[in-house]
């Protein structure tokens, strides 16, 4: 055996775990939720939605996202696929976190740009997360499903994976909540960056 080949043998094993290491690495940010703290009242999120006027016969989807996050472009992708599935009358309304050192122009990103292509979507700037934090919302990407007489029956995240787009049963089952006032409250795992992160993460 020449050098060179046995100096490869040897480095291969090393490798393979470099190789090995990575690849869980990767897969463990991939599938691992955000704790999420529990959702204050439901007359939290009416009190938020009394300035829009909302018709209390409407359901109303509320997104809490961080403009710069890479990973909740995948939930606002999945949240374009759901509204045209939706069978009632739902007001969308995403509440877009910033610094408030920073100027109102900090939200704007390829994100914010897809929210308003969402006909009927309103984005709504949140200085410092405010909003976020009297509903109790902490991470970027949690979406709640909310209709005056049923009160919060959504809550969680809709997509399968951080940064992963696709059919999932979180996005289904907001579907289901939206078109069917008989389904039950449910809460999924969220896939995103904490809402408090004032740095541009892209």
């Amino acid at each position: 055996m020449s050098f060179d080949c046995f100096i490869r043998f040897v480095a291969l094993p090393g490798l393979l775990l470099s190789y090995a290491a990575g690849f869980f690495m990767l897969t463990d940010y991939s599938t691992r939720p955000a704790i999420a703290s529990p959702i204050h009242s439901s007359g939290a999120i009416r009190s938020v939605l009394k300035e829009f006027h909302p018709d209390p016969d409407t359901v109303s989807i509320l997104l809490f996202y961080h403009p710069q996050c890479p990973c909740t472009v995948a939930t606002i992708r999945s949240l374009q696929r759901a509204v045209p599935l939706l069978k009632s009358p739902a007001s969308v309304y995403a509440f877009a976190f910033y610094p408030q050192s920073e100027a109102e122009s900090w939200i704007e990103s390829d994100g914010t740009d897809l929210l308003r292509q969402i006909e009927g979507a309103k984005v709504v700037a949140d200085p410092d997360g405010e909003t976020a934090k009297l509903i109790g919302i902490t991470t970027s990407g949690h979406c709640l499903v909310f209709e005056d007489e049923r009160g919060i029956v959504f809550s969680g995240g809709i997509n399968p994976l951080r940064g992963h787009e696709g059919d999932c049963p979180s996005l289904a089952q907001l579907i289901h909540c939206v078109n069917d006032a008989r389904e039950p409250y449910t809460s999924w795992p969220i896939f995103g960056c904490t809402l408090a992160n004032s740095q541009r993460l892209q």
